[in-house]
């Protein structure tokens, strides 16, 4: 499942103010923060350590 409008769309007016880098692949930011969310929902007791 690869990336749609809606979830692209805030992630172009972040890139535009500056936010996101201007050659990131908005396609793969929607992925990748997609990805790390389901991982919270489906492991909710896995903690982080430094």
């Amino acid at each position: 499942m690869h990336a749609v409008g809606d979830e692209i769309a805030p992630r172009e007016a972040a890139q535009a103010h500056g936010q996101i880098r201007r050659d990131a692949d908005l396609g793969t930011v929607v992925d990748l923060t997609r990805g790390a969310c389901r991982i919270r929902l489906l492991l909710p007791r896995l903690t982080v350590t430094p």
